[in-house]
C-alpha cells in the first residue's frame, strides 16, 4: 500500500542520551532506495512485527508580566512566545502565579488586591478567589500541605491564610518580628515557611503549623530586596536579590550564606525563580524584560532564554509540566532500507499544516536503542515543541513477498510460479505464492505479485 509522505516541521533533533537519528522531508523509496515524495513503506505484514515505545511531553513556561496585566505563555523547551495564558477579571500587575490542587491557576493582582483564579488548561477567568480584609498588594502565594492558600500581603505586613477550596479568609497565619513588605514565600523541607523580607533584606522562618516565629533564617551576602525564593534540587535555598541583579545561595539546613550562584550582564532586577524540567535555573529579570537560564548545578550563564515585546516586567514564574501531550502510534513502519521508520503522532498537522506522520532513520543505531526527536505540536490551540522518543524496532526486510524463486526480482518467473500453484493450497501453511493468506492462489494473489513487479 502506498502512502504520500509529506514533509513535517522539525524544530531539533535531541540527541543527548540517546542515539543520534535524523528526520527525513524524503523518505527513501521502496524501489529505488533514493529519497522521493511517492514513499512506499514496507507493511507490518511484509516484515513481520514492527513496534516500539514511543511517548511524548513538553513543559510550558509561564510568566506574569506586570506591567501588561497578563499571564505569557512561552515554549519550555525553545523559549518562544506561544501567547496570551491568562488575563482580564481585573488582573492588574500580577505577580505570584501558582497551579492549586484543582488544577487551576492562581495568580496574586497586586493592584487590585485580590487573588485571581483562571482554569488550568485553558486560561479563561473562573472568578476572584479571596479578596478583602487585610489584603492589600498581593504578592507570592503557595498552597500549603493542609490544601489552603497562603499569600504574602505587601502592603500590610503579613502573611494571610485562605481556604483552599473556598477562598474565603481563614486567619492571618504570620505577622510581626521584623515582616516588612514581605514578598515571595515557599514551604521548605522541614515542613516551615520561609519568607522573602524585601523591607528588611533578609529571609524569615515561621512555623509552618501554627504561623510562629521561629528566626532570621537567611541574611547578609550582599541580599538586598530579595523577592522570589526556593529550595533547590540540592536542598539549598536560593534567592533573588533584586537590587544586587543576582541569585543568592544559602544553606538549606543551617541559612549560612553559601556565595553569589548567578549573574549576568543581560540579567537586570531578578525577580523570580524557577528550576526547570532540564534542572536549569530559570531567572525573570524585571528591569531587563527577559527570562535567562543558568545552569543548575553550577550557576553558569547558559542563555537569554525568552525575551521580547510582549514581555513587561516580568515577575514570577512557573512550568507547565504536562503542556504539549499527544497521542503516539505504537506501531512503526519500517521502509525498503530496513533502517528508515515512520510514525503517527496526533497534532502534528495542525501547527504544520502537513501529515500526522513523521519519517527518520536510524543512521546506524542498533535494535532497542533509543532516539529522540524534538517536533512541533499542536496542544489545544498551542503550537508548542514535544520530545518524540523512539525505541529502534526489528525492521529487518524479510525479502519481497513477490519473488518467489528468491531472486531479489520479481519478474516473469515468478509469474509462471504463481500460475503453476493457481487454486486452493494444498497445505495452508505452506504455499508461498498465497499472498494474502486465504488458503488458495487467485487474482489477488496476482495483483500483489504485480504490484512489486520489478
Amino acid at each position: 500500500m502506498k502512502k504520500l509522505l509529506a514533509a513535517v516541521t522539525v524544530l531539533a533533533v535531541s540527541t543527548a542520551g540517546a542515539n543520534t537519528g535524523q528526520l527525513l522531508e524524503n523518505p527513501p523509496d521502496a524501489n529505488d532506495g533514493q529519497g522521493g515524495g511517492n514513499s512506499q513503506p514496507f507493511s507490518v505484514d511484509d516484515i513481520g512485527t514492527a513496534t516500539g515505545t514511543v511517548s511524548g511531553t513538553t513543559p510550558g513556561l509561564l510568566v506574569s508580566s506586570a506591567a501588561n496585566g497578563a499571564v505569557l505563555h512561552y515554549d519550555g523547551i525553545t523559549g518562544s512566545f506561544i501567547g496570551v495564558y491568562a488575563s482580564g477579571g481585573g488582573l492588574s500587575f500580577p505577580e505570584g502565579l501558582r497551579f492549586g490542587p484543582d488544577d487551576n491557576l492562581y495568580v496574586s493582582s497586586f493592584s487590585s488586591d485580590s487573588v485571581l483564579r483562571y482554569d488550568g488548561q485553558t486560561g479563561v477567568f473562573l472568578d476572584v478567589f479571596a479578596s478583602g480584609l487585610n489584603l492589600a498588594g498581593p504578592f507570592g502565594l503557595q498552597f500549603g500541605s493542609d490544601g489552603n492558600l497562603y499569600v504574602s500581603s505587601r502592603g500590610t505586613n503579613n502573611i494571610l491564610r485562605f481556604n483552599g477550596q473556598t477562598g474565603a479568609f481563614i486567619d492571618t497565619f504570620a505577622t510581626g518580628s521584623g515582616l516588612q513588605d514581605p514578598e515571595g514565600l515557599t514551604f521548605g523541607p522541614d515542613g516551615n515557611l520561609y519568607v522573602s523580607n524585601d523591607g528588611a533584606s533578609n529571609v524569615l522562618r515561621y512555623d509552618g503549623v501554627t504561623g510562629g516565629f521561629i528566626d532570621v533564617f537567611a541574611a547578609g551576602g550582599g541580599l538586598s530586596g530579595p523577592e522570589d525564593l526556593l529550595f533547590g534540587p540540592d536542598g539549598n535555598l536560593y534567592v533573588s536579590s533584586f537590587n544586587t541583579g543576582n541569585v543568592l545561595r544559602y544553606d538549606g539546613n543551617t541559612g549560612s550564606f553559601l556565595g553569589a550562584f548567578a549573574a549576568d550582564a543581560s540579567l537586570a532586577s531578578p525577580s523570580g525563580l524557577v528550576f526547570g524540567p532540564d534542572g536549569n535555573l530559570y531567572v525573570s529579570g524585571f528591569s531587563s524584560n527577559n527570562i535567562v537560564r543558568f545552569d543548575g548545578a553550577t550557576g553558569a550563564f547558559v542563555d537569554v532564554f525568552a525575551a521580547g515585546a510582549e514581555l513587561a516586567s516580568p515577575t514570577y514564574l512557573t512550568f507547565l509540566g504536562d503542556a504539549c501531550l499527544t497521542q503516539v502510534s505504537t506501531e512503526i513502519v519500517c521502509h525498503a532500507d530496513g533502517t528508515t521508520f515512520t510514525v503517527n503522532v496526533e497534532g502534528l498537522n495542525a501547527c504544520t499544516g502537513g501529515t500526522s506522520m513523521f519519517t527518520f532513520t536510524a543512521a546506524g543505531g542498533a535494535v532497542g536503542e533509543e532516539m529522540c526527536f524534538t517536533l512541533l505540536l499542536d496542544d489545544g490551540g498551542f503550537c508548542c515543541t514535544t520530545e518524540i522518543c523512539v525505541t529502534i524496532p526489528d525492521c529487518t526486510p524479510v525479502g519481497l513477498p513477490s519473488d518467489l524463486d528468491g531472486d531479489g526480482i520479481v519478474d516473469m518467473l515468478d509469474f509462471l510460479t504463481l500460475l503453476e500453484a493457481w487454486g486452493s493450497c494444498s497445505d495452508c501453511g505452506n504455499c508461498p505464492a498465497d499472498f494474502n493468506g486465504d488458503c488458495s492462489v487467485g487474482i489477488l494473489d496476482l495483483l500483489i505479485l504485480l504490484g512489486n513487479w520489478g
